[in-house]
């Protein structure tokens, strides 16, 4: 027990430490879109875009199955979704969080696509910055999408976890 206690206190620090120095915005910021309406992960990874979807000036190297994905970004306030192309295209996966963050696209400083579990597929850490106020999400890839890890995440408004 002791062991897993350090391995995860580690694993937090790392993705704490990844985080602030992954991606960083664009010049022009990211685009958004509605968020993608709730369903199923495999109707999800199949849905084609809307068209006439805003274009995507966000990329991220995704780990998927073992095979480096380009995914192009869209912050939203309900998620981040990773789609295949910068406009139209299939989402390859959305990392849904817990309650809305009004403003996320703006407020997102980094976010880091390691695959800390070393299960083939990217894990994703994400740090926002509300004002004063951060938040440091993280979620991993399993069973096809992103599950949120409310243990080694922080919303706006609450307290760090400590290790």
């Amino acid at each position: 027990m002791r062991k897993t206690k350090r391995l995860l206190c580690a694993l937090s620090a790392l993705v704490m430490a990844a985080g602030l120095t992954a991606c960083g915005k664009t010049a022009a910021g990211p685009e958004t879109v509605p968020p993608a309406p709730a369903q199923s992960t495999e109707a999800a990874q199949s849905a084609p875009a809307e068209s006439g979807a805003a274009e995507r000036t966000r990329t991220e190297t995704v780990l998927l199955d073992g095979q480096e994905t380009t995914a192009y970004l869209d912050v939203t306030d309900e998620d981040i979704q990773f789609w295949d192309s910068p406009s139209g295209g299939t989402l390859l996966a959305a990392a849904r969080y817990p309650k809305a963050l009004p403003g996320a696209a703006d407020a997102l400083e980094s976010c880091d696509l390691t695959d800390l579990d070393g299960d083939g597929n990217s894990d994703l850490s994400a740090s926002f910055r509300f004002g004063e106020d951060g938040a440091q999400l993280l979620w991993f890839y399993a069973d096809g999408g992103f599950a949120y890890n409310e243990e080694f995440s922080w919303l706006p408004g609450e307290t760090p976890p400590s290790g």
